[in-house]
This record gives C-alpha cells, structure tokens and sequence, in this order.
C-alpha cells in the first residue's frame, strides 16, 4: 500500500510542476509559441504521470483479484493436499495447477485448486 502511496504523491507533484509550468503562460498562447524546452518538460511530465496511473491501475486491478477469491500460498496447498512443496511447484511448472506471483511469493487461487482437484478426479474415473 505504501507503493501506491509513493505513486500518488508522485503524481500530486508532477501534476503542480504541469499547472506551475502553464499558469507560466497565457492560455491564449498558441503551442507554437511556447518554449520548445517548456514543452519537451511539460511532454515528459505528461508521459511519466500517465505511466504511473498505468502502474496504479495495474496494481489496483492486482488487489481487487486477490481479494475477490481467496488464496494460498506453496506451502499451504502441500499441507491441505498432503504433498511436498516440490510437487505443488511441479504441479505449477506442468501447467497443471495455476498460480501468480505477487510479492515475491507464489500464490494459488481456490478456484484454481478447485479445478485442478475436478480434472484429477475426472482422470481417475
């Protein structure tokens, strides 16, 4: 959350450094009279604050996702499934339980293992 925090205030400060820069001149100004160095600042602004909302979106979509299932960690799903470590992470390598990273660790979704309990039952059959 703190990550969020620091985008934030990043974008609060370039966002001033944007109405400082056009208080600067006249609205009336046509671009072309505008400073060529002003504009290139004002440019870079733009492309940075849209690529921190990019990142903020990216980051609010990842907290929504995880909070709208619950999830597991490796080692959780080992002890529930009463297997090692080893074989749920060779299960994820072969593709055959889904998982995503977030914050260095390795998380699996309910419903992922869910699924991957239904196809194993369905072979069994």
């Amino acid at each position: 959350m703190s990550e969020l925090n620091d985008q934030l205030k990043q974008l609060i400060r370039n966002s001033q450094k944007v109405q400082r820069i056009c208080s600067a001149y006249d609205l009336q100004t046509p671009k072309e009279q505008v400073h060529p160095t002003t504009r290139k600042q004002l440019d870079d602004l733009i492309l940075s604050m849209q690529g921190t909302l990019l990142e903020m979106k990216d980051y609010l979509q990842t907290q929504k996702f995880l909070k709208m299932q619950k999830h597991y960690t490796v080692r959780e799903v080992s002890e529930m499934m009463k297997v090692t470590e080893g074989t749920v992470r060779n299960m994820i390598s072969q593709k055959r339980l889904q998982s995503v990273k977030f914050g260095g660790r390795t998380l699996i979704s309910e419903s992922s293992l869910n699924e991957c309990l239904h196809k194993a039952e369905n072979e069994n059959e």
